[in-house]
């Protein structure tokens, strides 16, 4: 604007030239609002073309007329140019003084104004001028601003004409190869001694970013410094011009360069908002000693510790506690922040003792006319004592408690922490039935929570032991005296656990935030939240707190205060941009509660609990502990508890004593450590009948009177010995261990359990597979019949069972699908989702004919049941008629009533695969997986165009020829072979029909025979694919009846999948649908019934159903002998000792009793040849035997064999 009003400024009738000048003069100096003060100065009244120093008569053309002979020295002298580093000619041979445009920072080229002279070289050549700018040259630490012509591709940085020479008075000295600039002394670059002048480098500071500084305001700003500065101390000097060209103010700070970033302030005093743009220049930094010495300006020192304090954070002494989310905030947001907080440092606590006392509230007791309360001093422990005076001189210390005159007394109690410290506590309870109750109200929860609806920035603080800076009305300070053996005091401040303390604390608290309480903070008692929706609106909100907390003389607890948060815990809830949501601690207990299963159960959990115990707690004369703890937590709530006996109602406090299922295991009345001390073991091996005949037999020599036991009793002697009267057992390893022989602590039947379950269920123990188990065992027990005892433990473990999959289990044998003619059965299945199309697409809908491998893709939007249905019927009824059989896996589009009412219209039968059960539906997976391989072909680098190519490459499919049917779907579906782009520019002209009878036949005869071929191929393949396939399979033998555990590994929201316990159960199968599927039930609910296939389940071992334990010195011909009297007893003979001992076990298999269950026999071989080699059971066999065979077997499939007896 200024510049149009300049051009058109004519000189008014009757205008002096006086008049018309300074008209000219003050629009020129509007239009050029960037000069500098001398600049200003050259377009005063009073200023003469003549007296300017860079006089130039515009109408002449310049001539640089240095030409430098190669044995004379260039004159160069370091300096900087715009802040950087440049080089610097003196050319006493240049009228004017050049830069180069490389310089020039790109906005500072805004400034460049035009060029009216014509400029050569010494040689005649033209330079290329581009303009006139007011360019800063800094040598030393002297800054100057001149004109300078800015040249493209200058040889130097700069060229220092006469014009500044005479200006700044150069003076060059060749001899010393130096020279004065403004009396400065700069040494020659290249000089001898050039490194041994000593002078302080200045370095540019431009702005990283683009700032809008408001009106009246001073903002924290950051520079980066152009140089190799990082970890410097220095100084920023602030540029003039910045001041007079866009009227802000930079502070002259003492910073330290981090990572080349510094900051400083920079004020604006005009009623305008001011813009800053990126890389504009804000001075110069110069380093300076590290260590200040006390000479230096002490004027600087305030302004260099904001400063420094916001570069490398707010002081550690006084903010170290507390928490911000720094990452997520940008380095200004950060400086912003930190000079926010280290403004408002004094509101936080520095330590326990620095507490304010507000004046706003005083907390006042209405005892309504009642007579004072006095009581004795509870009785102390003499090393609570000590603890006791150093608290009350702590408190008096801080002036929180005085020394009393009263005639009330209450009496102090000490309860311990989580910490093990201990807390000082006044039993107020008497003082507490005599006060008038308060009933200012506390906020609802469920609003305050409801108030954080769309903010994304959250605080939270809280007041530094809160009761203790609001004071105590000075009328009824005498109220809270309280005895201790040192005398009595009384509080200043308002104590913890009197009755109306929270009301106190939530009157003061809506007192502080009046006017901002929901609308951009919330309190609830000491707990204060500030919530907003951008950062700028958050930080004035938390001034206007700070400054409330200031100005109310209330101090916060550094440690629990937490800014610019995105999440936060309040109240119970987790707050976050997200929404609210309850915090997963506070609902842990209820969350693990058991789901009710009959209406006791919900009553149990829903009914309040039994209160007489609380009671007796408020009464109680001389609580300590934990009873404490409650019973003055109680103090501070106006309640009347009321006792309801506890056959009334069934919960017993619902969440800490819910009932649990466990195993109840006969004979045993606790699971714990304590049960296997070695008295209780020497007892219980006494009462076992098992182990009560070797034990006589080893004691005093007394055999059985039966001969088979007594045999068993002295062949197994040798193995077995007592220790202080406890029976232990001696075992040799077998191969590849170490060679000792063990002492195993004999473990009677009754512990056999208890062991097993330190063993492996323990957390030290780990549940363990079998062999690590029995190893664990063996190492240290024994008992006859431990192998199967601890085989059928492991396998029988609910933990286990629902964890673990079991190795090396087979799978069940494939069932081909039979196919009868083409879209007779078609399988459905939708691919996805993949990334948005240019046409929104984002599914593949397939489907494919079982016969003729004819295959349809449909690229959609969504997949949901209205257009999986719609394609169904429009692109499959529609052009290949209705199938008999439709086929998909169990997706919510393909499970809808409209798909099957559909399919009952055009009778077409929809069945579904099982549950997680892929296989089912084969053909389809795997023309998935050659369907998205192809199209990952031609798609583009951004997968914008997958749904283009889809007619493309099924036409590809359907014209090449598959492997069941030998065929290709195009020939299967039309009795021709598809006409490729190829075959019509090479191939000769096909026989052409002219009767469409001869075609129809010769078509019908072609398809007959594919048909036929196709059929034949698909069940050859078919074939192979089974014969392949059941080469690992078994069949599955489940029955009906049977428990069984089933495979469920969908995850769960915020659960690691790797921690899941995959099998849950147990469930029972109902019936047999198929020779590999089975319709099963919960056993919980009897309702929820599914169809799954044989791989998904696994037969259960219920842990309350183990075998029986074996008898080693007992058989069923002592049954029979003590049934017969009259049987005559046999003597007892030496050859009788040494008869049908097993020394080696050959061979193992498997056989299912009569009950049903399996059960291993061995193939042995007896001591001396007595008898012949043949299949025991393992109870007559020594377990060292069977553990050497399974341990020389272990992994050889081949030796384990299975039968059915």
């Amino acid at each position: 604007m200024y510049y149009s009003e300049l051009f058109q400024r004519k000189q008014i009738s009757g205008e002096s030239v006086e008049d018309y000048g300074n008209a000219i003069l003050k629009l020129a100096r509007r239009a050029h609002g960037g000069l500098s003060l001398d600049e200003h100065d050259r377009t005063d009244v009073q200023h003469f073309h003549s007296d300017c120093v860079d006089n130039v008569d515009f109408n002449d053309t310049i001539r640089i007329n240095s030409i430098i002979p190669d044995n004379v020295q260039v004159i160069k002298i370091k300096g900087k140019v715009f802040m950087r580093d440049a080089t610097l000619f003196i050319d006493t041979g240049a009228v004017v003084s050049l830069v180069n445009k490389n310089m020039v920072p790109d906005i500072e080229l805004l400034n460049i104004k035009p060029n009216y002279k014509h400029i050569v070289s010494a040689t005649g050549q033209p330079l290329n001028i581009t303009g006139i700018i007011g360019c800063e040259i800094s040598v030393n630490s002297e800054v100057s601003v001149h004109n300078m012509y800015v040249v493209d591709n200058l040889l130097y940085d700069a060229i220092i004409g006469t014009d500044i020479m005479k200006r700044i008075g150069i003076v060059i000295d060749m001899k010393d190869e130096a020279a004065y600039w403004n009396n400065m002394y700069v040494k020659f670059i290249g000089s001898s001694d050039q490194n041994s002048v000593a002078s302080s480098a200045l370095y540019g500071v431009n702005l990283i970013q683009t700032v809008d500084i408001p009106a009246r305001s001073e903002m924290i700003c950051f520079g980066r410094v152009n140089g190799d500065v990082n970890g410097m101390i220095g100084i920023i000097e602030p540029k003039s011009q910045l001041t007079s060209k866009y009227s802000v103010i930079p502070a002259r700070v003492l910073t330290k360069v981090c990572d080349k970033d510094v900051v400083f302030k920079v004020l604006n005093p005009t009623t305008k908002t001011v813009k800053l743009f990126k890389d504009t220049n804000i001075g110069t930094f110069e380093e300076i000693d590290k260590v200040l010495d006390e000479e230096y300006d002490s004027d600087i020192v305030p302004t260099s510790n904001v400063v420094n304090s916001l570069c490398e954070g707010i002081s550690e002494e006084r903010m170290q506690d507390v928490q911000v989310d720094w990452d997520q905030l940008t380095k200004l947001e950060q400086g912003q922040l930190r000079e926010l907080l280290n403004e408002f440092s004094d509101i936080f606590a520095k330590s326990d003792s620095d507490l304010g006392k507000t004046n706003l509230v005083s907390h006042s007791i209405d005892t309504q006319g009642h007579g004072a309360v006095k009581q004795r001093p509870y009785r102390v422990p003499f090393s609570q004592r000590e603890e006791i005076r150093t608290q009350i001189q702590d408190m008096l210390d801080r002036d929180i408690i005085r020394p009393s005159h009263s005639c009330w007394a209450s009496p102090v109690i000490l309860v311990r922490k989580k910490d093990n410290t201990q807390r000082f506590c006044v039993d107020f309870r008497k003082l507490n039935t005599l006060t008038k109750k308060d009933v200012y109200p506390l906020p609802r929860i469920d609003d305050m929570v409801e108030a954080f609806r769309n903010s994304k920035y959250f605080s939270v603080m809280d007041v530094a032991q809160g009761y203790f800076q609001v004071p105590v009305d000075e009328k009824d300070k005498e109220k809270t005296a309280f005895v201790t053996a040192e005398g009595l005091y009384e509080f200043n401040c308002m104590p913890y656990g009197v009755c109306n303390g929270p009301s106190t604390f939530q009157r003061l608290m809506d007192l502080l935030l009046a006017g901002i309480q929901w609308k951009s903070a919330l309190v609830y008692i000491d707990d204060l939240i500030v919530f907003s929706s951008s950062f700028d609106e958050h930080l004035c909100r938390l001034r206007e707190v700070f400054g409330r907390l200031r100005n109310a003389n209330l101090k916060l607890k550094k440690k629990k205060c937490a800014f610019m948060k995105s999440e936060v815990s309040f109240l119970g809830h987790i707050v976050s941009a997200d929404g609210i949501k309850a915090d997963p601690g506070k609902v842990e207990a209820v969350d693990k509660f058991p789901t009710p299963r009959n209406v006791r159960m919900v009553r149990a959990f829903l009914v309040i609990t039994d209160h007489n115990p609380l009671r007796w707690l408020m009464t109680i004369k001389n609580p300590s502990g934990r009873l404490a703890r409650w019973s003055l937590a109680l103090q501070e709530y106006d309640l009347t508890i009321e006792y309801r006996a506890g056959k009334l109602h069934g919960n017993a406090d619902g969440l800490s004593r819910r009932g649990e299922t466990q195993t109840v295991v006969a004979g045993l009345t606790e699971i714990s450590p304590a049960g296997l001390q070695l008295d209780v073991i020497k007892d219980l091996q006494i009462k076992d009948p098992n182990l009560r005949p070797i034990i006589d037999y080893l004691k005093d020599g007394n055999l059985p009177e039966q001969i088979t036991n007594a045999r068993k009793v002295m062949a197994c002697s040798p193995d077995y010995e007592l220790f202080d009267g406890i029976l232990h057992h001696f075992w040799t390893p077998g191969p590849r261990k170490r060679k000792h022989v063990r002492k195993q602590l004999v473990v009677p039947h009754s512990l056999t359990n208890e062991v097993m379950h330190w063993c492996h269920d323990d957390p030290t123990a780990g549940h363990l597979a079998f062999h690590k188990t029995y190893h664990k065992i063996q190492e240290r027990f024994y008992w006859v019949g431990m192998y199967k005892d601890i085989d059928y433990w492991c396998k029988s473990c609910v933990k286990c069972a629902t964890r673990k999959t079991p190795k090396g289990r087979k799978p069940a044998p494939m069932l081909p699908i039979p196919v009868d003619g083409p879209f007779d059965r078609v399988g459905v299945d939708v691919l996805g989702p993949f990334p948005p199309s240019l046409q929104s697409n984002r599914y593949i809908v397939v489907f494919t004919d079982y016969l003729t491998k004819w295959t349809e893709a449909f690229a959609v939007r969504n997949a949901d049941a209205v257009t999986t249905s719609k394609l169904f019927v429009e692109e499959i009824v529609c052009r290949h008629s209705a199938p008999r059989t439709l086929l998909s896996d169990r997706g919510q589009n393909f499970m809808s009533n409209l798909l099957k009412e559909i399919c009952k219209l055009v009778n077409t039968k929809k069945i579904f695969t099982t549950a997680y059960h892929p296989q089912c539906d084969g053909l389809v997976e795997k023309f998935n997986g050659v369907l998205t391989h192809m199209l990952s072909m031609f798609v583009d680098d951004h997968h914008k165009n997958w749904d283009v190519y889809i007619p493309y490459v099924l036409f590809a499919y359907r014209s090449s020829i598959q492997e069941s049917t030998q065929e290709t779907p195009f020939y299967l579906m039309y009795g021709r072979d598809a006409r490729l782009p190829i075959d019509v520019a090479l191939s000769e002209p096909t026989v052409t029909y002219t009767d469409a009878d001869d075609y129809k036949a010769n078509v019908l005869t072609r398809l007959q025979e594919a048909f036929t071929l196709a059929k034949d191929n698909i069940q050859l393949a078919q074939q192979k694919q089974k014969a392949y396939s059941d080469k690992k399979s078994a069949e599955p033998d489940y029955e009906i009846g049977q428990k069984v555990w089933v495979y469920s590994p969908a995850s769960k929201v915020g659960l690691s999948h790797k921690l899941l316990h995959p099998w849950s159960g147990p469930h029972r199968i109902i019936s047999k649908t198929s020779p590999v599927n089975f319709k099963i039930e919960s056993c919980d609910n009897k309702k929820h019934q599914q169809i799954l296939h044989a791989n998904r389940i696994k037969p259960f071992l219920d842990p309350d159903d183990p075998p029986d334990a074996p008898n080693v010195f007992h058989d069923e011909t002592d049954i029979q002998d003590i049934e017969n009297p009259d049987q005559e007893d046999e003597t007892i003979e030496d050859n009788d000792i040494e008869t049908n001992v097993v020394v080696e076990v050959l061979d193992k298999l498997w056989t299912r009793n009569d009950e049903g269950r399996l059960e291993p026999k061995y193939f042995v071989k007896f001591e001396n040849n007595t008898k012949e080699n043949s299949w025991v059971k393992p109870d007559v066999i020594p377990g060292q035997l069977i553990e050497e065979f399974e341990e020389n077997y272990k992994g050889r499939g081949a030796s384990y064999r299975k039968r059915k007896v």
